[in-house]
């Protein structure tokens, strides 16, 4: 994996192992592994209490060590009665902004903020992980606070400059989610990590420690801005919702929406993201329910730092980062960034004319 750059590696019981290179599943070899080999690497990785929690649940998220190798996390899971893993890559050094090709300026800006929920949002794989580790080592290393994360499991780790980090990964150092979340609020921090939101309970806790004055960063699966509102706000009951479009109004400081296309050159993946920033009229749709006004509001609202993913699209291609045909792939709408590439070509006929 790690001299092929891949991200995963997929291991199954009668099947050929796979990895994912620049998004792209590939055979490793023909040989197929037997049902003895993978819970022969199951009880080397796992360890004996790890088995049992796993032999109980069925299931389990993980990471582990190899020196001079890497670090990984895995998700080892039973199908059709047989063991099968998803391992993946994490990188040991974080990346920063540049490296990693984001907007740079509307990050750290978004990273200044005192208090407020920050959301990271895309697909499995489409690179929040890792910028939630360079955003919080940002932080890190530039303002003097007290981050803690709540991790399942813990990936990146992070070595303290001016920050205090405490990293506490669920079934190890804290039991469940819910147990580390009811004591953050006795714990001081300045800044909160939550690797994933993943029931009502969990934006329930990010939305009270953002509005108790702390900086909440988390990471959601959903696809843009529109599906992350109202995936946000569906969470809870409906005699409950309006209340929450007040709350997540005043809250959410940013949202950035991650996909990652393979590069012209193929070397390599770029990343598009759809950036809102909170504004007036940003809260007053959200407050209102007219969602489906925010992508106009991303549209719109450049001076803020804000772009849809159409307009994220149509800069890579317009720089020569990726293909028409990949960048119409990715697209939510791609007879709209379509639509917009044929403008730009028809202008530059006339000029040239």
């Amino acid at each position: 994996m790690v001299e092929r750059e891949a991200t995963d590696l997929f291991l199954k019981v009668d099947t050929p192992a796979f990895m994912r290179i620049y998004g792209r599943l590939v055979p490793v070899s023909n040989q197929v592994t037997s049902k003895e080999e993978l819970l022969a690497i199951a009880s080397m990785l796992m360890g004996q209490d790890r088995q049992q929690v796993f032999e109980h649940e069925r299931e389990m998220n993980f990471a582990f060590e190899r020196p001079t190798i890497g670090r990984f996390r895995a998700n080892v899971l039973w199908q059709k009665g047989s063991v099968a893993f998803v391992i993946r890559r994490v990188q040991r050094t974080i990346p920063n902004f540049e490296e990693l090709q984001l907007p740079v300026e509307v990050i750290k800006k978004l990273m200044q903020e005192r208090s407020g929920l920050i959301l990271l949002t895309g697909s499995s794989g489409s690179g929040k992980s890792t910028t939630a580790a360079a955003m919080l080592d940002w932080l890190n290393r530039n303002v003097p606070k007290h981050i803690v994360t709540l991790e399942d499991p813990i990936e990146f780790q992070f070595e303290e400059h001016k920050a205090i980090i405490n990293q506490r990964e669920v079934g190890h150092d804290t039991l469940t989610f819910r147990e580390g979340l009811r004591n953050i609020l006795r714990q001081s921090s300045d800044v909160l990590f939550l690797s994933d939101i993943r029931d009502l309970e969990t934006i329930e806790s990010a939305l009270v420690a953002a509005e108790s004055g702390q900086l909440v960063l988390s990471c959601l699966h959903t696809t843009n801005t529109v599906t992350t509102v109202e995936r946000l706000v569906a969470f809870f009951p409906p005699y409950q919702q309006q209340l929450i479009r007040l709350r997540l109004s005043l809250a959410l400081k940013g949202l950035i929406s991650l996909r990652l296309l393979a590069k012209r050159d193929g070397a390599g993946r770029v990343p598009a993201c759809e950036i809102l920033v909170s504004t007036p009229r940003v809260r007053d749709v959200i407050r209102e329910g007219r969602t489906e006004e925010l992508p106009g509001v991303l549209h719109d609202g450049a001076i803020y730092g804000m772009q849809s993913f159409t307009q994220a699209l149509y800069a890579l291609y317009r720089r020569g980062s990726v293909t028409l045909d990949e960048a119409l792939r990715f697209a939510d709408s791609p007879e709209e960034l379509d639509l917009a590439i044929q403008e730009i070509r028809a202008t530059r006929d006339v000029r040239s004319t």
